[in-house]
Parts: C-alpha cells; structure tokens; sequence
C-alpha cells in the first residue's frame, strides 16, 4: 500500500499570504533542498515555501528512478515536521513539458487576490533565466529570489541582462552551502551505502521500504552510477561547466554560441522528461558544436590532424564533421568526459542506427532548441512529453530527412540504412513513409 499524503498545500485557501515556489525533481528530496526552503522562507519572512516536484511523463521510464507519486510521497514526508513548508502536486498532474511560465499563471488563477508569489530557485539556473519559455513574461507573474553559496553566486552584468530580458529585480539570499546532489544520493543507494542525516530519516526509511534506486542486477547501471571512464566529475561540476561555456564563448561566433546555450537548456529540459541524466545532457549540449567555428578546409584539417580516417563522401560533407571531431578533440582533452557524452557528441549529425537515450536526447535538442523557429519545430514541441523518446526522435528525424530533401543538400549514403534500423519499432516496413531515424547530413 502506498503512502496515504496529508502535507499538500491547497493555494485556495491561502490568502494575503506571501508564498515561495520552489521547483525541483526531488529525486529523492534531501537536506539542502529543506535547509534552501527554510533559508529562503526566514530571510523573506514567507508564510509559506511549497515544494513543487516537476512532471513526468505517463509512459514508462527507467525503472531504477522515482515515480511522480513516490516523489510526491518524498516531498510530504520532508515537509511534515515543518508547518512553514509543504508539498503540490500541481506540475505533476499536468500531461506534457510543464513551463514555470504556465505553472505561475496556474498559481496566479488559484490563489486568492493579495497573495504575493515568489518563485526560487538557484543562481545556476537563474543565469539561464532569460533563455527560458515566455522568459519576457515572469517578471510580470512573480517575485524572485535567488539562493546562492560560495562559487555559485550572481554578478551585476548577469543581473543586467536579466533583468533587461524578464523584467525581474531578484533577491538574492544566501544559504548555507551543503553540497548534496539527488544523482550522488541515488548512486549511494545503489552502491549499498548509506544516506542517513543527508534525507530525512522518514525518507531515508520510505526509499528502503520501497526499494527506490537499488541496483538492477548484475554488470547493469543504476541511475547516478558511474558510466565507464570517468564523466560523473565533469557532468556535476558547474565549474567545469562553466569554464567549458567561458571557452565555446572564444571559439565561435555569437549565434552559434547563443545556439550552443539552447541546446543545452534544451537537452536538460529533454533529459528530466525522459528520465536521462540532466547534468550530462547539459553538458553534451553545451559542447556539441566545439568546433562550429571551423570553416570547411579547417574542419578537414582538424580531422587530419585528429587522425580521423575518413571516406571520400565525408570528407566532401565537411559541414558534417564537426560533430566527430569534437568527440575526439573533447575526449583527449578532458579526459574526465563520459564516453557515454562524447558518443552523443559525435552522432549528434550523423546519426546511427543503435542511438542510446542520451544519443536521442542531445539530437532532438539540436533541432527543437528555443532559437530554431518554423511551424513544424513547434508541432514537434508540442510532442515532447506526449510521446515516448525513441517516437519522438524518429519524428525529428523524419524533419530533418524531408528538410533536406526540400534544400536539394546532399543526404549522407546510410541514411537508408538508420531509418530502415527504427522501422521496426513503429511498423512493418513498408517502401514509403516518415517514421524512425534521424538525417546524416545535417548541418
């Protein structure tokens, strides 16, 4: 029997009140998540922090992450000995991709006339506020405030650029800087080690009974577990992140760069919907035009000197290449990269015929990121959290096929061959059709 909640907040029956938002997976909740919410609470006198665990989709996920209603659970359980704190389940009862913009008009609707909304959240994600959906419109729908810590802070020109782009004026609160991370927990529990005092002990006690995040069995991956060589260094370390950003920001111009930062956004976004680690699909997405700014006798020259052995149709596609010399370029250079990243990195276009999740992800982040415009980009929006991945992918695929074909481009010879490899998936084959895989050739 699952857990009976008692801790959801009801935002009707509040009124005049002063609310905090504080958004997150909480997969599982932790002790900074509660010590932000009370830090944040006190230093604004708030009557209340809510915790909001996003949505997931209904089709299947990877079976070794949280459900939506043990996440729920989760978050009650938190919140029980706190009456300034609760729970909502309101972005998790919503089908698709939930926007923070549509969840504060949510809030706004509900609410009784006087309340005072005020949305928080951390100082890494609030620098990449003014690329988020309807960015123009939250000032408009709420307060802000931002946590922030040692190393993870705002400075002015970021505060200018947000606030000329959302209208918002935020606080910015400092709180105590445990550094705890929902992936270390999950990765903790499927190594058999413990998580008392870093969850709550009621939590601690509900992920064992439940069996949340135990290892699958044998030679296989629990979620938050290591992949291979290295890459959990990399993908959870902002700096590095960060100091990656500062450097694409040098090595190519400023649209690609501005592209760059939506295939990020994008693929983080992807990544929570469909159960894949946010942190390396950031990450993969921030790096996967490394070297964009080649032009095509420079690409060729970085593939000689990568000592990429090339076919002679590559090498007359070089606006193709970028993508396999940046995974060899990355991968010698920072060895503390996955190979599960540095693969996505370099299929991201050309594809292959096995695309693992992260492979998925990172491909239709490149196409659905905020800056590509077009009616079919925003059908195919519309579809993410509606349909399962590989779908998805294979409607994206089918885009960039027929987007080709419109620019009379030359299309990559083993196209034939990835598209036929999804088929199956979908349906028999049949001669003609739009279904499974994703274009070679694309730019």
């Amino acid at each position: 029997m699952g857990h009976v909640r008692s801790n959801e907040w009801v935002p009707e029956k509040e009124e005049g009140r002063r609310i905090g938002i504080l958004g997150g997976t909480f997969d599982p909740v932790h002790a900074a998540h509660l010590v932000c919410a009370e830090a944040v609470g006190a230093a604004l006198g708030l009557d209340r922090v809510v915790l909001m665990p996003a949505g997931v989709p209904s089709f299947k996920r990877d079976t070794a992450a949280a459900s939506a209603e043990d996440r729920l659970s989760m978050a009650d359980l938190a919140v029980a000995d706190n009456p300034r704190l609760a729970y909502s389940g309101l972005e998790v009862e919503r089908a698709g991709v939930t926007y923070t913009a549509d969840t504060l008009r949510e809030l706004r609707r509900r609410l009784p006339a006087g309340c005072e909304i005020v949305f928080i959240m951390g100082a890494d994600s609030f620098l990449t506020l003014d690329r988020w959906h309807e960015a123009a419109s939250l000032g408009g729908l709420a307060s802000f405030a931002v946590a922030t810590r040692p190393g993870a802070t705002v400075d002015a020109p970021a505060l200018a650029r947000i606030r000329a782009a959302c209208g918002i004026e935020p606080v910015l609160v400092p709180v105590p800087p445990l550094d705890i991370a929902s992936r270390a927990l999950r990765a903790r529990v499927a190594a058999g080690e413990p998580i008392r005092y870093l969850v709550p002990d009621e939590v601690a006690s509900f992920i064992e009974r439940r069996g949340l995040y135990e290892a699958r069995g044998e030679g296989e991956r629990a979620v938050g577990a290591k992949q291979g060589g290295g890459g959990d260094a990399a993908r959870n370390d902002e700096p590095f992140f960060a100091a990656r950003r500062d450097e694409l920001q040098g090595r190519v111009g400023p649209r690609r760069f501005r592209h760059s930062l939506g295939v990020s956004d994008a693929a983080g976004e992807l990544a929570r919907v469909y159960g894949v680690d946010e942190g390396e699909a950031r990450l993969a997405g921030l790096l996967h035009d490394w070297d964009k700014g080649l032009d095509d006798p420079g690409i060729l020259a970085r593939a000689d000197e990568l000592g990429l052995e090339l076919s002679d149709e590559l090498r007359s596609m070089p606006r193709v290449l970028h993508g396999i010399t940046a995974a060899r370029a990355l991968g010698r250079d920072f060895p503390e990269l996955s190979p599960a990243l540095l693969q996505a990195i370099e299929r991201h276009t050309l594809g292959a015929p096995d695309m693992s999740d992260l492979d998925m992800v990172l491909y239709i982040a490149d196409a659905l990121e905020p800056g590509r415009e077009g009616k079919r980009v925003e059908k195919l929006r519309r579809q993410i959290g509606k349909m399962g991945l590989r779908e998805l992918f294979v409607e994206v695929y089918a885009y960039w096929v027929e987007l080709m074909m419109e620019r009379k481009s030359h299309i990559y010879s083993k196209t034939v061959d990835i598209w036929n490899a999804y088929m199956p998936a979908r349906r028999p084959f049949v001669a003609s059709g739009s279904d499974d895989p994703m274009p070679y050739g694309r730019a």
